[in-house]
């Protein structure tokens, strides 16, 4: 999915349309020659202070090996390593170092993580030795070359600037991290007033085993071509959801649901040197000023910003997740970890089918004018076979029905409430955990009417959220027992845990009649690490619980069977 960094609502891969040739132009085809990417020039007023992003090589060698079709995964390993939070010391002298291109910066902050837990401590350095030098270039060096940003007047704004880490990917000897840095700034003089914003990113991919970076091409199955399978699911997106050259991404988003980014020249297909994180759901592809047939500036008169953009390459795909390599290329029986590895529910790799839908009131047969504001959108998903026919007949006739619904709704809502602001917001989802098929069934819908000086009524509002947990063998609802092995007193178990997670964030323990109580005649869901449990304690106020697999006991499951 493409979005700015502070996009509205995550996209979904869009169905290949008519454009496709169009939006595609000038990519490589069989037996024509490609020709060279164009970048942006270094030679400019803003020069990078460090070497630009290069892919690292291919860890294959030195991996397993992986060929397609591969086998969906539903249990994954979470690596045994903890990742420590850091921040730099903010000194004079570390500020002063960060002034760029005439820029001065208000001190900042740097925070970065430290891994602890690897047996071997060579990689562990060097592993640590990477993040920390990439999080002190990234601050210290100067503005990024994207499309626009030199004729850009930084001076009226009080500039700070900051860097941060986040974690993508912490799985199967697997850790994927980004290193944000923001360059931001704001003045206030009464009516004119406006902000700034310069973000880079740096994404850092390790093969915990050696240290190394990995490529993207180790993502996916050795005898599979990864370009071809990213370009086309690409190209299908912008053929459906481009904005054209020249017009404002940031005002596109009012009105055309689902696009954010301009295309400015022609795709051609990803490079080697695309930068990407990976997490449990998908791969990241992130787009920026290496990145020439985007434009990825955004401005409203009183905003302005630079920042990537990404598409998401999800593994539920029928073609990706037959393809996806990283949940075995570096896993291996041997543990190099100190610590003990955590058993998780992979719940993304399997095949799906999706529905991602935004209307607009012209998509429903009315004036886009005529309203102050509306989000209407569904997002549907569900696995592409079920074993069980009865289920899955149930299963796919009310994923129908949400796209019905979803569209019946938003004419009536458009129809009986022109002139104030919608958002309504749909979704059905049906995920496999190993053996067990969970069913989420939502709605969230208003109308509110804001005067000229604010104000607002509420017209109307409707919400609502349902699971269920089926059996894919029986096609049955499933009791919260029959999560248990034969015997195992369950309850005692999920009290420990109810008890356990209390005192992570309370000093006091309700008596234990009450947690019983939850478990009884609460409702239960799992999810990725364990089992959630709700109770409704009055008509305004729900108590929710979870506890962990690990906590309860593997042995005493029978989800993971």
């Amino acid at each position: 999915m493409f979005r700015l960094n502070r996009s509205l609502k995550p996209l979904c891969i869009a169905a290949a349309g008519a454009l496709i040739a169009a939006a595609f132009a000038g990519c490589a085809q069989s037996g024509t020659e490609e020709k060279p990417r164009e970048y942006v020039s270094a030679e400019s007023p803003i020069v990078r202070s460090f070497e630009p992003y290069k892919a690292p090589q291919s860890l294959k060698s030195g991996a397993n090996e992986v060929t397609s079709p591969v086998t969906p995964k539903h249990i994954i390993y979470e690596n045994g390593i903890v990742l420590h939070d850091a921040e730099v010391d903010m000194s004079d002298e570390a500020s002063e170092a960060s002034d760029a291109e005439g820029l001065h910066f208000k001190e900042g902050n740097i925070r970065y993580y430290v891994v602890d837990g690897l047996k071997d401590e060579e990689v562990e350095k060097k592993i640590n030795d990477t993040i920390y030098n990439t999080v002190m270039e990234l601050y210290n060096a100067k503005l990024p070359p994207y499309r626009g940003i030199r004729t850009a007047d930084f001076s009226p704004y009080e500039l700070q600037k900051n860097v941060y880490i986040r974690e993508c990917a912490n799985f199967s000897n697997v850790l994927s991290l980004v290193v944000e840095a923001s360059v931001y700034g704001n003045y206030d003089e009464g009516e004119n007033y406006g902000s700034i914003d310069v973000v880079e990113v740096m994404p850092l991919n390790f093969d915990l085993r050696t240290g190394e970076q990995f490529s993207l091409s180790d993502v996916f199955a050795d005898d599979v071509d990864y370009k071809e399978i990213i370009n086309g699911l690409i190209a299908d997106y912008l053929a459906k959801n481009n904005i054209s050259a020249g017009d404002s991404p940031s005002e596109a988003l009012m009105y055309d649901y689902g696009s954010n980014l301009s295309l400015v020249t022609p795709f051609r297909g990803i490079s080697d040197d695309v930068k990407f994180s990976v997490n449990e759901y998908c791969v990241e592809l992130i787009f920026d000023y290496n990145t020439p047939e985007f434009d990825t500036s955004y401005s409203n008169g009183m905003y302005s910003g630079w920042s990537p953009a990404y598409y998401s390459v999800a593994f539920n795909l029928p073609e990706v997740s037959q393809a996806a390599a990283i949940f075995s290329r570096f896993d291996t029986e041997e543990n190099i970890y100190e610590n003990e590895r955590t058993v998780e529910f992979a719940v993304s790799n399997y095949p799906v089918k999706t529905t991602d839908e935004y209307y607009s009131p012209s998509d429903v047969g009315f004036d886009d004018g005529d309203y102050q504001y509306t989000n209407v959108d569904l997002y549907a998903s569900i696995p592409a076979e079920i074993e069980n026919e009865t289920l899955s007949a149930l299963i796919n006739e009310r994923y129908e029905a949400a796209k019905d619904d979803t569209r019946t709704l938003a004419q009536e809502l458009f129809s009986r409430y022109s002139g104030s602001q919608i958002t309504m917001d749909r979704g059905y989802n049906v995920t496999r955990y190993g053996k067990f098929l969970l069913e989420n069934d939502s709605l969230y819908a208003d109308a509110y009417y804001y005067s000229e000086n604010g104000d607002g009524r509420k017209l109307y509002s409707e919400s609502y959220h349902t699971e269920k947990l089926y059996s894919e063998e029986t096609g049955r609802e499933v009791e919260l027992s029959e999560l248990f092995k034969e015997g195992v007193d369950y309850k005692t178990l999920l009290l420990e845990g109810i008890k356990k997670q209390e005192l992570e964030w309370s000093d006091e323990l309700k008596d234990d009649s009450y947690y019983l109580e939850v478990i009884e005649n609460g409702d239960f869901s799992i999810y990725q690490e364990g089992i959630s449990l709700t109770y409704k304690r009055s008509e305004d106020w729900e108590d929710y619980y979870s506890v962990r697999f690990k906590d309860i006991g593997l042995e005493n499951l029978t989800v993971f069977e």
